[in-house]
């Protein structure tokens, strides 16, 4: 598939109504840093940290919210329709494979909307 590179531009969030056509939202909570030491609020330009991580989950479902915390919890909160593609686990490996981080974990609070 066909990629473009983006050269500006931000990962902010952007408010929406998400219209659930029928497919099952899952959330996930990400931390990029575990520890608490990524401030992803610098990572939101292009080519940054957070596009790599929205990116990486992009591949197996589609995001349907996400919400960047605005502090330095290096927390990203992902709404996906993933049809059961992702699992906690295999979505952390994606997210530690482009963060560079083996403290990057994924958790599934169990929140599901069907």
């Amino acid at each position: 598939m066909a990629e473009l590179t983006r050269v500006n531009g931000d990962a902010g969030t952007v408010g929406a109504t998400v219209v659930n056509t029928g497919a099952q939202i899952d959330f996930y909570k990400v931390m990029v840093d575990d520890t608490g030491a990524v401030d992803l609020r610098t990572e939101m330009g292009a080519l940054g940290l957070v596009e790599a991580v929205l990116r990486a989950a992009g591949q197996n479902g589609n995001i349907e919210m996400y919400k960047v915390e605005d502090d330095a919890s290096g927390q990203i909160s992902l709404g996906m329709a993933t049809t059961g593609t992702w699992t906690a686990a295999t979505l952390e490996d994606a997210v530690q494979a482009v963060a560079g981080a083996t403290t990057s974990t994924v958790t599934a609070p169990g929140l599901t909307l069907a």
